[in-house]
């Protein structure tokens, strides 16, 4: 789906459906502030999903931000704990332990 844009905060649209206690405003400056690599990981798209990959993450490109997100489809919300609720399977924990491992040591090698 496409973010409906609602107005601007200092030239940024602001999305209807992101719905925060933040303003973008203060979301930018936090983002600004950012300087090591940074992972996501994300299950099944829902509106956490929708912030990131269509704001939160095209924000830091913009700004030169070292990002890397992952899909893990078939999962919610927690299941990098490996939750049964989620959808975690053992094997899905260890693929996502496999994953950050590799991430980690991208930047100690």
């Amino acid at each position: 789906m496409t973010p409906h844009p609602g107005g601007t905060s200092a030239g940024m649209p602001k999305f209807e459906w992101i719905q925060c206690e933040l303003d973008q405003s203060e979301i930018l400056g936090w983002i600004n502030q950012i300087n090591c690599p940074i992972l996501i990981l994300q299950g099944n798209p829902v509106l956490l999903y929708r912030a990131n990959f269509e704001f939160l993450i095209p924000e830091m490109e913009k700004r030169g931000k070292d990002i890397s997100s992952l899909s893990y489809p078939g999962m919610i919300h927690g299941f990098y704990w490996g939750k049964i609720k989620s959808g975690a399977t053992r094997e899905s924990v260890e693929k996502v332990m496999e994953d950050m491992t590799a991430f980690i040591e991208n930047y100690i090698n």
